[in-house]
Order: structure tokens, then C-alpha cells, then sequence
């Protein structure tokens, strides 16, 4: 009987592993301690890019230190040797930023921190590692490190899975985990679309930009913000905004689910870096990069219309409720659309969001009549869901009925499929593009010969050869390429006005300019 588990790698040699560090000159395994430890820091990655990030947290960095101090064990760290003498962490990294930072002076002890040396006590709270009595100094230094190294064999996916596989039982989130997919190429995708990483020196995406501000007026300490959200990301929270979006994209239905086991598929079944869709067909990787741009342009707009009007950035509710509406309008209006006047978008988005979770909400129609729960109700609780799709569409339904002071959730007959809003999407501010741009020669003809073979901007005679269409509401601005919306202008003169309203464009050049160059 075979049993398949997925999510394990496929290569099944099992790299080989040693429970030391150091060897002595004869090559005879020696105790790593603190000390030895610090000499050989420089050659160890103690930031790879599948481990988790750096929580920059002081009060856990304190606490590493405490329980060295106090002869507590700080458990096994485990490393991978890259050859040529250099090392990568697999497990263990915060402990030994720690040791590391601690020793070099960056941070003291925290509170109630105490060393127990031949029956003394001392109290070496708030202390610097070069404050430290010499007793404790040495003895700290003396402190012996667990260490499990994996030989030069091991693979990337190899060492994520033992990340995984090491943090079972421990406090690691499920995007931390899938971070681990270290050269997989949808984590690749994902994080350096979420954050900058020092490694790539990537440019994420601009919605995910943070900037550092002063925690306290009193020191010198700094602490991460966001610039367009309200909260600064934690423990991987913007990757796994990335993660979601980027999974219910790839299904290409409109409003999808993204649940857990969902997205770590997607790692596997596409990213994979042996056998992954990706590898086989690297133009899908380009083709999710652009489709994961556009929806975060579109929650971009809507962020910076708020961060102008309000001063600050948006909610994760407002995040999620964006990126549905989107996966809704990409199904309803074609990928042609965008958001023309992200403020008049804010506008109207806003108070409607604001009619379900606001205080007080004013969505009061009871929608589950078995559970006793208002549209309000129903609809705060399920922007938390990504698992059940009825939730995520009725999240949308209710939405767009509440459109334009509309009430949510009378006619339970509405589907997905079947929801109008009262109001046009270009009161809203968003525009759709015409799918058909090109003007065809047939067009052009007709259009030349009712406006007397003459250019519609210079009025001076126009060969056809030099004839083209242009679009009187710009294609851009949501013009549509019908013969209403089209006039032939001589090339240059199309060239020259770009995407300027063409009546617009018109009356400035026949005021401006003289005919003689285009005689």
C-alpha cells in the first residue's frame, strides 16, 4: 500500500546530516561554543530568503539572551553547508541574530534577567554584554550551542520541507511555511511582489511600501510603517494578501475562494521547481505577474484616493473587499476596464462599505432569518472567509445592491450572475476601455469622404494615404471605436495630440497653430 503525501519533495535522496559544528585540528567534533560560535558568524546566511523574517521584536531578542543567562537551553539550531566553508540557516535564525546582535552591543538585557554562578546570583537586568560582570561575561561565553548541519547535497526544496517539517509543533503561520518553498516559483512571485528582499533587492509593488518612523520622541529606536495600509505587515500578512489574490486570479472565474489548502496547491502543482507548470512553461509565470500588477493598480487607487481624503491608509476589510469587487468586474466587464477617478471611486466605494461595518451599520435586512442575521451582520463576517464561495459572492451581491443608497439582500433570487447596480460604473469613476481599438479601412474610408477628404482638426484637404482614425473620447478614457465616436485626422496631427479629447485638441491647435506645414 503506497500512501501519497503532498507536498513532499520528489527527490528522494535524504541529504546527510551531523549533530556538530566544529571539528578540532584533527577533524574530531567540538563543542560550538558561544564564543567559537562568534567567530565563525561571518560565515553563516543567517537571512535566507525561505526563513522567516526577522521580527525585529527586542522583547523576544531579550528573552534568547535570558535563557542563555540563566543556563536555560534555546534548543537546536539547524544549519546547511553550501561548501567553501559558508553556511545557511534552516532553523534557528532569530537565535542567532540574537547571540549575535546581543554580543556586538546593539541591545541589552531585558528585565528580570538573572545568571546563576557557584551559588551566587547576580542580577544582570538592563545590562550591555560589555557591562556584564566578567563572571557572566565568561560564562555566557561559554555557553555551548546544539547544532544538526545538512551536507552540500542538500536542496533548496529539501531545506524548506525540513523548515516545515521542524516546525510542526512550533509557532510558524502557514504563509511562513509556504515561504519555506525557498526556490519555488510562485513564493518567488509572492514575496518580492509583497516586500523587498535584501537578497534580490527586488521592487515590490508600491502598494506594499513602508517607510521607518521614531517609536518614541525620548530614544532612537525606529519601527516599520505602512505607507498605504493602516497596520505595518506582520509575520508574512502582506505576503499572504499576495497569496490569496494571486490564487482566485489564476482561476479566472471571477469571485473564488483561496483557502489554505488551496494556495499551498498552487505553490506545488505551478511553482514547483522540478516539476511545477511554471518551470515547463515560463511564459505562465509572466502572464501572473501581469494579472497580480493589475488587480494590486486597481486596490492602489482606491488606497491613495483614501490616504488623500482621510489621511490614512486602508483597512485589511477594505483590501478584501476591493480585490473582490475586482475579481467581480474582471468576469463582468472583460480586463478592459480601469479606474479613470480613483477619488470619485472613493467616493461612492466607501460609504457603501461603511453601510455594512460602520457604526451603526444601516444594512438591516435580514438576510438568514434561521441565524437572526442582518446583511450587516453576514456581510462582516464573511469578509473573513476564503473558503466557502457562497460567502465571498454574497459579500459582492449585497455590495452592489447597496450601490447608490441601494438596500442589501430583499430579493434573494440574486445571484452572482444576475446583480445590477443602480448606479453606472463610470459614476463610480471606473472606465471600459472598448475591446476593439483598431479602425478598420472600410471605416476610415466612410468617415473620409462624409467629412469632404478633409482633416477634422486642420480643415485643410487630406490624402487618404495620410488619412487615420482618432476617437473623439479618447480609447483610453473609455471611448468606443464606433463611427459616432470617430473622425480621420492627417497622421501627424494623431501623432501630435496623444490622448487628448480630440474636440478638445481641436479647438487649441486652430487657435495656436498654423496650417502651412501641414499644406
Amino acid at each position: 500500500m503506497s500512501i501519497q503525501i503532498v507536498g513532499i519533495s520528489k527527490l528522494a535522496k535524504v541529504p546527510s546530516w551531523r549533530t556538530y559544528f566544529h571539528t578540532d585540528e584533527e577533524g574530531a567534533p567540538q563543542p560550538t561554543t558561544i564564543q567559537l560560535f562568534m567567530l565563525k558568524a561571518g560565515v553563516i546566511d543567517c537571512d535566507p530568503i525561505g526563513q522567516r523574517l526577522d521580527v525585529n521584536s527586542l522583547t523576544k531578542k531579550q528573552g534568547i539572551i535570558r535563557s542563555i543567562i540563566s543556563g536555560n537551553d534555546i534548543c537546536e539550531i539547524a544549519l546547511r553547508d553550501m561548501g567553501d566553508d559558508t553556511y545557511r540557516s534552516i532553523d534557528g535564525g532569530h537565535r542567532k541574530r540574537s547571540i549575535k546582535e546581543f554580543r556586538n552591543g546593539d541591545f541589552a538585557t531585558g528585565e528580570n534577567t538573572y545568571a546563576f554562578i557557584n551559588g551566587e546570583v547576580f542580577d544582570v537586568s538592563n545590562t550591555f554584554y560589555k557591562d556584564l560582570p566578567s563572571l557572566v561575561r565568561k560564562q555566557f561565553d561559554s555557553y555551548k550551542l546544539r547544532f544538526v548541519v545538512y551536507g552540500k547535497e542538500m536542496t533548496d526544496a529539501q531545506a524548506g520541507e525540513t523548515f516545515r517539517l521542524r516546525n510542526l509543533s512550533t509557532d510558524v503561520n502557514h504563509q511562513e511555511m509556504l515561504n519555506s518553498y525557498e526556490d519555488n516559483l510562485v513564493a518567488k512571485l509572492v514575496r518580492e511582489t509583497a516586500r523587498v528582499v535584501p537578497q534580490v533587492k527586488n521592487i515590490p509593488h508600491p502598494l506594499f511600501e513602508l517607510y521607518k518612523v521614531q517609536k518614541r520622541k525620548t530614544d532612537d529606536v525606529e519601527e516599520v510603517a505602512a505607507q498605504w495600509f493602516q497596520t505595518a505587515p506582520s509575520r508574512l500578512s502582506y505576503d499572504e494578501f499576495v497569496a490569496r489574490l494571486l490564487c482566485f486570479l489564476l482561476k479566472n472565474n471571477g469571485v473564488e475562494t483561496s483557502s489554505k489548502y488551496e494556495i499551498q496547491d498552487m505553490y506545488i502543482q505551478l511553482g514547483d521547481p522540478v516539476d511545477g507548470e511554471w518551470v515547463k512553461d515560463p511564459s505562465k509565470v509572466v502572464e501572473a505577474g501581469k494579472a497580480l500588477k493589475d488587480a494590486l493598480d486597481f486596490i492602489y487607487d482606491y488606497a491613495k484616493a483614501r490616504k488623500g481624503e482621510l489621511g490614512n491608509g486602508i483597512t485589511w476589510g477594505e483590501a478584501t473587499m476591493v480585490s473582490r469587487l475586482y475579481a467581480y468586474l474582471l468576469k463582468e466587464l472583460g480586463p478592459t476596464f480601469y479606474v479613470r477617478d480613483n477619488v470619485k471611486f472613493f467616493d461612492v466605494f466607501k460609504p457603501t462599505l461603511d453601510s455594512f461595518v460602520g457604526k451603526p451599520p444601516t444594512q438591516t435586512a435580514m438576510v438568514y432569518a434561521d441565524t437572526g442575521k442582518t446583511a450587516a451582520i453576514a456581510f462582516k463576517g464573511h469578509l473573513g472567509h476564503y473558503d466557502a464561495k457562497f460567502k465571498l459572492e454574497n459579500t459582492v451581491i449585497w455590495f452592489i445592491e447597496a450601490l447608490g443608497g441601494g438596500t442589501a439582500g430583499l430579493d434573494k433570487s440574486v445571484t452572482i450572475d444576475t446583480v445590477k447596480p443602480k448606479i453606472t460604473w463610470e459614476s463610480m469613476g471606473i472606465v471600459v476601455k472598448d475591446k476593439v481599438r483598431g479602425i478598420s479601412r472600410e471605416m476610415r474610408e466612410q468617415i473620409w469622404l462624409e467629412q469632404g477628404k478633409v482633416c477634422y482638426v486642420t480643415k485643410l484637404p487630406l490624402d487618404f494615404a495620410d488619412a487615420v482614425g482618432a476617437h473623439i473620447v479618447p480609447h483610453e478614457k473609455g471611448g468606443k471605436t464606433t463611427r459616432d465616436n470617430i473622425r480621420v485626422v492627417h497622421k501627424k496631427i494623431n501623432a501630435e495630440m496623444g490622448s487628448t479629447d480630440l474636440e478638445v485638441y481641436a479647438k487649441m491647435w486652430q487657435e495656436q497653430n498654423s496650417v502651412a506645414e501641414y499644406v
